[in-house]
């Protein structure tokens, strides 16, 4: 998150220095409950008038039953007051994915409920706590994505401040560096969308 959430410390600048000096060659910004500003950064970015790298994603992290991440945004949609199952397929109608964050916190609902929402996804490691947690319900998620072929992802929660990074999501985008960026959002994409 960046400035634009509450709980949120850096600026989009500074958030785009961080990932740069620590490797990332993108990252999706999540800001809680909405999106408009990201679709802005996206689209300065794609005008030239943000840095060029890394590249930068646009996503929301939603709360509705729980958190729930909205991923590869393109176009704009309040999701104010919508049901867990209609956020989900608003950001799959937008060609985006949607991946259950943190459930491991407090865990209102089993496994099985946001994936028969839904969902496409659960981050298995968080910052700290996320190493921690108990590693019954570790092997839960992760035998639930098993058996569903969903995505398992990592460190999904940087605020700007305390730990991060104590896991990468790594993707194999050949030609990477020569792609333009709506072509490595889409590569990104693709690859999240197909579950691969």
């Amino acid at each position: 998150h960046s400035h634009w959430s509450h709980d949120g410390w850096l600026s989009h600048e500074k958030l785009a220095q961080w990932h740069r000096k620590n490797g990332f060659d993108a990252f999706f910004l999540t800001e809680h409950n909405n999106h408009n500003k990201t679709l802005e950064l996206v689209e300065k970015q794609r005008n030239g008038q943000f840095a060029q790298e890394p590249l930068v994603i646009a996503g929301e992290e939603y709360s509705g039953s729980i958190h729930i991440l909205l991923l590869g945004l393109e176009r704009n949609f309040r999701t104010k007051d919508m049901p867990d199952s209609v956020a989900i397929d608003s950001a799959q109608a937008n060609n985006g994915v949607a991946i259950i964050p943190h459930w491991f916190r407090n865990m209102k609902n089993p496994v099985q409920h946001y994936i028969d929402q839904g969902a496409e996804g659960y981050e298995i490691a968080n910052q700290g706590e996320g190493l921690t947690f108990d590693r019954h319900i570790f092997k839960q998620m992760v035998e639930k994505c098993e058996q569903n072929e969903l995505l398992m992802l990592c460190s999904c929660d940087y605020h700007g401040y305390g730990s991060a990074a104590f896991a990468w999501n790594a993707l194999d985008i050949p030609g990477w560096h020569t792609k333009n960026l709506d072509d490595k959002r889409a590569a990104v994409m693709g690859i999240l969308r197909n579950h691969d």
